[in-house]
């Protein structure tokens, strides 16, 4: 089985430099059982291609489905995101770029108990996504336990019936074909939105804990998705990069 990951952020960047760095430490430290493979369209700067290297993990130029999509935003989560991860042979499990793993991973595949794909919904983040009357997937973490669930052909053909780009196309996906991709071992504490996360660290491990949104809960991934990049929260585990020894 594999972790999957994309890097498509500017090479220049320091920011996403030291984000992209932290997801692979922590990827070294918590991927358990699985094969870490990067997907990347026009590659990475030397700096993390070294970490790649150093860690043992793949770094893969991915195929771009650009012609159908012109919009960057479609292009990246459709074209690029969901078309590759569509054309995946092997189970894998994938979590996005600005998401820092907390947790073994290995338990999460258990957790999800062989179910062909599963997916954890929104938290209700006042402005975001508390105003809609429906619960709707976030696919910045997925397990794939079947690939053959995923059809890129059948998948762009639904109608956006919610926020988003590729996680939309999916929701329409799923939805007309009846199927439930939540899990109920795999909740937000898999896929946590990170403004409302409170760190802290004991005997060099990093420990979270939500709260103000859904319901109290651990957080095991911690995604800085929205308005949380980690330097626009004044992240704990960010602040501290130089002391992480990757």
């Amino acid at each position: 089985m594999n972790l999957i990951t994309i890097f498509n952020y500017p090479q220049d960047n320091e920011n996403y430099t030291k984000m992209c760095m932290l997801w692979l430490y922590f990827a070294k430290k918590y991927h358990g059982s699985l094969n870490v493979k990067i997907y990347t369209k026009d590659g990475v700067n030397n700096e993390i291609k070294g970490i790649i290297k150093k860690y043992n993990f793949s770094l893969v130029i991915g195929e771009c489905d650009d012609v159908r999509w012109q919009e960057e935003k479609f292009k990246h989560n459709i074209g690029f995101k969901l078309f590759n991860l569509c054309n995946e042979v092997e189970p894998f499990v994938f979590i996005d770029a600005d998401a820092f793993i907390l947790r073994c991973i290995d338990d999460l595949v258990a957790n999800s108990n062989g179910q062909k794909i599963v997916m954890v919904n929104h938290e209700k983040v006042e402005g975001h996504t508390s105003h809609f009357p429906y619960s709707f997937l976030n696919s910045g973490v997925q397990v794939c336990n079947d690939t053959s669930i995923l059809n890129y052909g059948e998948i762009i053909e639904e109608k956006i019936i919610s926020p988003g780009s590729d996680q939309s196309l999916l929701f329409s996906y799923f939805n007309s074909k009846g199927y439930d991709y939540t899990n109920p071992d795999i909740g937000f504490e898999w896929n946590s939105y990170a403004k409302n996360v409170i760190l802290n660290k004991f005997n060099n491990e990093w420990f979270g804990n939500s709260e103000g949104l859904d319901y109290t809960h651990p957080v095991y991934i911690n995604h800085y998705w929205y308005d949380a990049k980690p330097w626009k929260i004044n992240c704990p585990i960010f602040n501290s990069y130089e002391d992480i020894p990757i």
